[in-house]
């Protein structure tokens, strides 16, 4: 029996915290979950899509946060901590609608630290 590849989206913004965030990619690649980490901050063209955490230390992304990538299915959106990070995700519209979605489906949401004081205010649990 093949075993299916799940998907996982992290959507990211400046001020993460690099442990937090280091940490969910590390245990997502380790449950074998194929994933999309995406910035949230707008296309920049010719440019590779780069956070720079709550500390300073960098991230490149895979890929911008847009319409088609939220249009994909995924299995879990994980989100991380930081102030900053937690108040540009939770009031990033198409994610939340995308959230609300992925709720309704009964697929995974997971969340860190800050990021879960904005999401239970947000969220209908």
């Amino acid at each position: 029996m093949q075993s299916q590849n799940r998907q996982g989206l992290m959507p990211i913004s400046d001020g993460c915290e690099k442990i937090e965030t280091v940490a969910i990619i590390d245990i997502r690649r380790r449950a074998n979950i194929d994933g999309t980490f995406a910035s949230i901050k707008p296309i920049e063209e010719e440019k590779a899509p780069v956070i720079v955490g709550r500390s300073g230390i960098s991230f490149i992304c895979d890929t911008y946060l847009t319409e088609a990538v939220l249009k994909q299915q995924f299995d879990l959106i994980a989100l991380s901590g930081g102030l900053s990070n937690a108040q540009q995700l939770g009031t990033h519209q198409p994610l939340l609608d995308q959230l609300r979605q992925q709720q309704e489906e009964g697929k995974w949401i997971a969340a860190i630290c800050e990021y879960l004081n904005l999401f239970q205010i947000r969220m209908v649990l």
